[in-house]
C-alpha cells in the first residue's frame, strides 16, 4: 500500500483478479449445484414442451409465477405443483431413487411396481389359479 491508505495499480489489479476469482467460483458452484438437482438428459427425452402448455394437464390451472409447471417423469406431463404431489421409484431397484410422478401415474406405476416384485419372488414351477384358467 502507498503511504496515503491508497493501493498501487499492481495491488488493484491483484485486488479484482481476487474478486474475479471468488466470482467464478461462486458461479461454478452454483452451476455444479444445479447439474446435480436437474434431471438428465435421457429423463427429459418423453417431456412435453413448456412452451406447447400453458395449464396444468390434469386440473387445467394456469401457470404462472406462484403456479409453476413440474414434470411427471413417467409420462412427461407438465402439471401443477398439486397434481404432482407422488413420489416413487420407476423401477424396482433397490436403490432406484423416488422421483416426482402426476396423480395419474402413481398408481399406474405402483402397480406396475408390484407386478415386478410378485413375478420375481414366484417360484417358477408354481402358478396361481388365474394362470391356469
Amino acid at each position: 500500500m502507498g503511504g496515503n491508505g491508497s493501493l498501487t495499480r499492481g495491488e488493484e489489479a491483484a485486488d479484482a483478479s481476487k474478486v474475479s476469482d471468488q466470482s467464478a467460483e461462486r458461479t461454478k458452484s452454483l452451476v455444479d449445484w444445479m447439474n446435480l438437482i436437474k434431471p438428465a438428459n435421457g429423463e427429459k427425452d418423453h417431456w412435453v414442451l413448456d412452451e406447447a402448455v400453458s395449464k396444468c394437464t390434469s386440473c387445467g390451472s394456469d401457470f404462472g409465477a406462484f403456479n409453476r409447471r413440474h414434470h411427471c417423469r413417467n409420462c412427461g406431463d407438465n402439471l401443477c405443483d398439486k397434481c404432482t404431489k407422488g413420489r416413487i421409484a420407476l423401477t424396482a431397484e433397490e436403490n432406484a431413487q423416488q422421483v416426482r410422478v402426476c396423480d395419474r401415474c402413481m398408481a399406474e406405476v405402483s402397480q406396475r411396481l408390484s407386478n415386478a416384485k410378485e413375478a420375481v419372488s414366484k417360484p417358477a414351477g408354481l402358478q396361481s389359479h388365474e394362470d391356469l384358467v
